[in-house]
């Protein structure tokens, strides 16, 4: 008898456990389905911060972090406002890229460059000659695309001016630089030129490596792949062996650590407004034949699609953020989920000279009359 009782009470117990784990899981499920499916309706400043002289300023997002740029000062901050650093500097055109948390700026058509990352200044040098475009790895290394009249360089440095590769390109071969981008590791740089061979124009891109692949190598080239009758405006390492390489009708993505190799393709009838790359998404901006509407069509770093989104909000620019989209147009902003799903379309009251995404649902909006963070809600 006491032990029918035991059993009892057992299966009981296990009754009342059963039903308590299957709310906790319906519960959990309702959170995801509530966070996956939720929409927001305006703007809420989480804080804001008056300046003048916005005018000759540059602003960027940099993994949640908030970069300026003057003609006088790099400054770093955090999205609560805290400086993380200040640097003086010398700039008359400030422009800037970054690698994770690494960071180049550089004076466009002067020669100043400033490498530095999250805890500082990492170094600071002055290029051979006027500077086109830069990139940086994480590590802080840079490559330059410098030019004068007469010349045109692609310079490879590391954050404290030491010359690594001085290679001298001309229109016949390896061709007119037009873009650079170093892999993470800043081993591999590839580089998206303009050539002419034989009356025929050609875009090329040339990998170069700065290890053991390329020790043996002309000028240390490992690689060069040629678009007949096709421009290449853009190349970008999405890590330390995939980088994509724009073409003006789509693109292609190629992988390796020592000969890379293509491994997918995409190629568009769509006019291509803009490119937005994350470290594991390729993003494009296209239009059809309808000129009032956009497709945004996202890419796994692999070339395959996720995404091909048709959206009426006539946007100018994108940025891709974990897994959602932001599209802005002066002071617009639509964000969408790669589900395809509008999480919110509005707009500032003001029109900002400058519009980004510091993190999930967070925006930075730089106005003649100072600074706001944003967030949505």
């Amino acid at each position: 008898m006491a032990g029918r009782k035991s059993d009892i009470r057992k299966r009981r117990i296990l009754f009342i456990y059963g039903i308590l784990f299957l709310a906790i899981g319906i519960t959990v499920i309702a959170l995801i389905l509530f966070f996956t499916n939720r929409t927001y309706e305006e703007f809420y400043v989480l804080r804001s911060e008056p300046e003048e002289n916005q005018a000759s300023s540059l602003y960027a997002g940099i993994n949640g972090n908030i970069l300026k740029c003057s003609t006088d000062e790099v400054r770093l901050q955090d999205r609560q406002g805290t400086e993380i650093w200040n640097i003086s500097c010398s700039f008359s055109t400030p422009a800037m890229s970054s690698c994770e948390n690494t960071i180049v700026v550089y004076d466009k058509g002067g020669t100043e460059i400033l490498v530095a990352d999250r805890i500082g200044k990492l170094g600071s040098f002055t290029a051979s000659l006027p500077i086109v475009r830069a990139c940086v790895s994480e590590d802080g290394n840079v490559a330059v695309i410098e030019e004068n009249d007469n010349s045109s360089f692609i310079h490879y440095y590391s954050c404290d001016g030491t010359e690594i590769a001085s290679i001298k390109t001309s229109m016949d071969d390896p061709g007119y630089p037009l873009d650079v981008s170093l892999s993470n590791d800043g081993e591999r740089l590839a580089v998206a030129s303009l050539a002419f061979k034989d009356g025929v124009q050609k875009g090329v891109v040339h990998v170069y490596s700065f290890g053991s692949a390329g020790q043996n190598q002309m000028d240390n080239r490992i690689a060069a792949f040629e678009f007949e009758q096709t421009v290449v405006p853009d190349v970008e390492f999405l890590d330390n062996k995939t980088f994509a390489a724009f073409r003006d009708n789509g693109f292609t993505v190629y992988q390796g650590t020592k000969v890379p190799a293509e491994i997918n393709t995409y190629t568009t009838e769509r006019t291509i407004n803009g490119i937005f790359c994350s470290r594991d998404r390729i993003g494009l901006l296209e239009t059809g034949e309808n000129p009032d509407l956009r497709n945004v069509h996202i890419f796994n770093k692999d070339g395959t699609e996720i995404m091909d989104l048709e959206t009426g909000f006539p946007a100018a620019r994108a940025e891709i953020n974990e897994n959602e989209v932001s599209l802005y147009n002066g002071p617009s902003l639509c964000v969408y989920d790669l589900n395809g799903s509008l999480k919110f379309e509005g707009a500032l009251e003001t029109n900002p000279k400058a519009f980004f995404t510091v993190g999930k649902r967070r925006y930075a909006a730089v106005s003649e009359n100072g600074f706001e963070l944003l967030q949505l809600r």
